[in-house]
């Protein structure tokens, strides 16, 4: 990935609890396929005395492998 950027970041306390729900977009160019890429993402997170204790993130990787040329459709 070249130039990548993020943007549309929100956070969400899920109430009576420590976790959050991030949402985040990034953009870029893919390599080498030079492919403009755009992904949304979104991640569960667990805060505990000011230190992220779980992380999981929550993307599409059929996207992202074809951008990145790694993967292609089959014609039926």
């Amino acid at each position: 990935m070249k130039d990548i950027r993020y943007a549309g970041q929100h956070a969400y306390h899920l109430e009576g609890t420590d976790m959050y729900l991030l949402e985040f977009t990034n953009d870029g160019k893919a390599l080498p396929s030079g492919k403009h890429y755009h992904q949304n993402l979104h991640a569960i997170v667990k805060v505990k005395d000011g230190k992220i204790t779980y992380f999981r993130e929550y993307w599409d990787p059929y996207y992202a492998l074809s951008k990145w040329d790694l993967i292609r459709k089959v014609k039926k």
